[in-house]
């Protein structure tokens, strides 16, 4: 008899551990850490912030995760009497300590806010400008441009710099691009201002200044076999380390620079005065073209 007494009564404490305690402890932990997540919305929307800016704020969320950490504490410590005036007293305390650091939270989410704003301003950006790359790629891969200026000239153009410089964060320009008939035309018009812009230049750095022809015989300086030229910026001291050799009119429109010493922003750094006529290859093609001519 004693012995099944103590049995069942050994039986029963457990069944009233498991009855009272255990849920208790489950319950206790997940209401402690879901009442802080409501109180945070609620300050949030109050400020007018954003709840995640709120908790991840330096000073706000050190509070927060401090008295959350506390109510878990005392749920583990089996103290469950005190729990309720505890979670009371926690956030009458957060309200008041709230009050003395509001500006420092104020500014903390601002600083998050504009962070994020200029991670997001970035990558649309790196965007706009992946957009302009592709479609140069396309133009350029199509043929029907002679005269081609280099990838980073196109970016400087009108069009294409309004493009990439757009405010918004949520789309790229490849739409602009390819759909638009007003983007296309306006292209169109900047490339063929480029184009005679470029040939002014290399005309007058072949020694043909304002050149003029009523002439449909006489080929226009650039466009003539002889009409070569030679990066200075590529071969200043070494000419071995001009690796594209002479360059026609239009390979001198699309030429980057390629010396490995030399910075990425002055290789793709495109100017009419970086080129001179090469008088070498000049004056060889020229010595070829008058034997041709004196042997028809």
């Amino acid at each position: 008899m004693h012995g099944s007494r103590t049995a069942t009564s050994v039986v029963w404490k457990s069944k009233r551990r498991t009855i009272f305690c255990r849920p208790s402890l489950g319950s206790w932990d997940t209401q402690s850490k879901m009442a802080s997540q409501p109180r945070a919305r609620l300050l949030a929307t109050t400020e007018g912030w954003n709840p995640y800016d709120l908790v991840n704020s330096q000073t706000y969320g050190a509070l927060h995760r401090n008295r959350t950490n506390i109510l878990e504490e005392v749920q583990m410590s089996g103290q469950y009497h005190c729990a309720a005036s505890v979670r009371i007293t926690v956030i009458a305390n957060i309200s008041i300590e709230f009050e003395a650091i509001r500006a420092t939270v104020d500014a903390e989410i601002t600083k998050l806010t504009e962070a994020r704003k200029r991670t997001s301003d970035e990558e649309a950006y790196k965007r706009r400008r992946k957009d302009v790359e592709q479609h140069y790629d396309r133009l350029k891969s199509s043929g029907k441009w002679k005269i081609f200026p280099n990838l980073a000239q196109f970016r400087q153009l009108p069009i294409i710099k309004i493009l990439q410089s757009k405010s918004s964060t949520t789309t790229g320009v490849a739409g602009d691009l390819q759909k638009s008939q007003l983007v296309a035309e306006l292209l169109q018009d900047d490339l063929r201002k480029w184009g005679e812009s470029a040939r002014t230049a290399l005309t007058a750095t072949l020694g043909f200044p304002e050149w003029k022809s009523a002439s449909k015989k006489k080929l226009h300086p650039v466009d003539r076999l002889t009409a070569q030229f030679r990066c200075k910026k590529c071969a200043p001291k070494d000419r071995q380390v001009y690796e594209e050799g002479c360059l026609d009119f239009a390979g001198a429109c699309a030429h980057v620079c390629l010396r490995p010493d030399m910075d990425k922003t002055i290789r793709e750094r495109w100017t009419p005065d970086q080129f001179e006529k090469d008088d070498k290859v000049h004056m060889a093609l020229l010595c070829v073209a008058r034997f041709i001519h004196l042997m028809l």
